[in-house]
């Protein structure tokens, strides 16, 4: 499967940031003309405090395509 580079992108800034132990992405939209619309991504990492790493991506990552991250340990 070949992914969107703005997801691979967001995938690669996310892993410089919090330095997971995989990415996955479960979901991805696009609209009826093929174009991505959103896609989300789980994060897993080994420390316990999930939600602070998950507003961690949220303020410091952009990307021009909407996106959700779940994080869990």
């Amino acid at each position: 499967m070949e992914y969107d580079e703005r997801i691979m992108k967001l995938c690669d800034e996310i892993a410089e940031l919090v330095r997971p132990v995989r990415i996955i992405m479960f979901s991805e939209k696009k609209d009826p003309a093929g174009q991505l619309h959103s896609f989300k991504l789980c994060v897993v990492v080994r420390e316990n405090d999930c939600a602070k790493i998950e507003q961690k991506i949220y303020l410091t990552l952009e990307c021009e395509v909407s996106f959700d991250v779940l994080v869990y340990s």
